[in-house]
Protein backbone atom coordinates (compact mmCIF):
# COMPACT_ATOMS: atom_id res chain seq x y z
CA UNK A 1 0.00 0.00 0.00
CA UNK A 2 1.32 3.36 -0.98
CA UNK A 3 0.76 6.35 1.27
CA UNK A 4 1.65 9.41 -1.43
CA UNK A 5 -1.48 11.00 -1.71
CA UNK A 6 -3.73 13.44 0.87
CA UNK A 7 -6.38 10.66 1.55
CA UNK A 8 -3.56 8.60 3.38
CA UNK A 9 -2.64 11.38 5.90
CA UNK A 10 -5.43 9.32 8.19
CA UNK A 11 -3.87 5.83 7.35
CA UNK A 12 -0.22 7.26 7.75
CA UNK A 13 -1.01 8.66 11.13
CA UNK A 14 -2.78 5.52 12.13
CA UNK A 15 -0.16 3.49 10.56
CA UNK A 16 3.21 5.50 11.68
CA UNK A 17 2.80 7.84 13.57
CA UNK A 18 0.98 6.55 16.57
CA UNK A 19 3.04 3.67 17.21
CA UNK A 20 5.95 6.17 16.96
CA UNK A 21 4.30 8.23 19.00
CA UNK A 22 3.79 5.20 21.49
CA UNK A 23 6.61 3.62 21.32
CA UNK A 24 8.69 6.83 22.26
CA UNK A 25 6.28 7.50 25.32
CA UNK A 26 6.83 3.76 26.50
CA UNK A 27 10.93 3.80 26.24
CA UNK A 28 10.88 7.21 28.11
CA UNK A 29 8.86 6.93 30.54
CA UNK A 30 9.22 3.41 30.68
CA UNK A 31 12.85 4.05 32.11
CA UNK A 32 12.18 6.88 34.13
CA UNK A 33 8.91 4.95 35.94
CA UNK A 34 11.37 2.14 36.84
CA UNK A 35 13.42 4.08 38.87
CA UNK A 36 10.39 6.28 40.45
CA UNK A 37 10.69 6.02 44.66
CA UNK A 38 7.42 8.33 45.28
CA UNK A 39 3.79 7.56 44.21
CA UNK A 40 3.73 11.38 43.96
CA UNK A 41 6.10 11.32 41.12
CA UNK A 42 4.23 8.88 39.59
CA UNK A 43 1.13 10.77 38.98
CA UNK A 44 2.73 14.17 38.07
CA UNK A 45 4.71 11.94 34.83
CA UNK A 46 0.99 10.83 34.28
CA UNK A 47 -0.83 13.80 34.43
CA UNK A 48 2.80 15.47 32.04
CA UNK A 49 2.00 12.68 29.49
CA UNK A 50 -1.56 13.68 29.07
CA UNK A 51 -1.20 16.63 28.64
CA UNK A 52 1.67 15.91 26.33
CA UNK A 53 -0.24 13.75 24.26
CA UNK A 54 -3.28 16.00 24.49
CA UNK A 55 -1.36 18.56 22.86
CA UNK A 56 0.26 16.44 20.38
CA UNK A 57 -3.35 15.58 19.00
CA UNK A 58 -4.45 19.03 19.00
CA UNK A 59 -1.74 20.02 17.19
CA UNK A 60 -2.47 17.28 14.54
CA UNK A 61 -6.08 18.44 14.55
CA UNK A 62 -4.58 22.12 13.32
CA UNK A 63 -2.53 20.79 10.82
CA UNK A 64 -4.98 18.18 9.49
CA UNK A 65 -7.27 21.24 8.29
CA UNK A 66 -4.91 24.13 8.09
CA UNK A 67 -5.47 26.89 10.61
CA UNK A 68 -2.90 30.42 10.05
CA UNK A 69 -3.85 31.35 13.23
CA UNK A 70 -1.16 31.70 15.73
CA UNK A 71 -2.81 31.62 18.96
CA UNK A 72 -4.09 28.09 17.89
CA UNK A 73 0.20 26.78 17.78
CA UNK A 74 0.60 29.18 20.89
CA UNK A 75 -1.93 27.68 23.27
CA UNK A 76 -0.17 23.61 22.09
CA UNK A 77 3.47 25.00 22.54
CA UNK A 78 2.21 26.06 26.48
CA UNK A 79 0.43 22.74 26.73
CA UNK A 80 3.58 21.36 25.47
CA UNK A 81 5.45 23.21 27.86
CA UNK A 82 3.51 22.56 30.99
CA UNK A 83 3.41 18.90 30.13
CA UNK A 84 7.44 19.51 30.58
CA UNK A 85 7.48 21.26 33.23
CA UNK A 86 5.15 18.40 35.43
CA UNK A 87 7.57 15.80 33.93
CA UNK A 88 10.54 17.89 35.46
CA UNK A 89 8.87 18.52 38.50
CA UNK A 90 8.18 14.84 38.98
CA UNK A 91 11.65 13.81 38.42
CA UNK A 92 12.80 16.62 40.92
CA UNK A 93 10.34 15.10 43.78
CA UNK A 94 11.78 11.78 42.90
CA UNK A 95 15.36 12.60 43.61
CA UNK A 96 14.38 14.79 46.88
CA UNK A 97 15.97 12.04 49.32
CA UNK A 98 13.48 10.64 52.21
CA UNK A 99 13.44 11.55 55.31
CA UNK A 100 14.74 9.40 58.39
CA UNK A 101 12.19 9.23 61.14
Amino acid sequence: MRLTTVSAIPSYNQLVVTPFLVGILSLLDGSVILGLKRSFSLSLHLLGNLVWIYALYMLYDNLAIPITDITAYHEIFELGFLGLVFFVIGVVANDVPKRRA
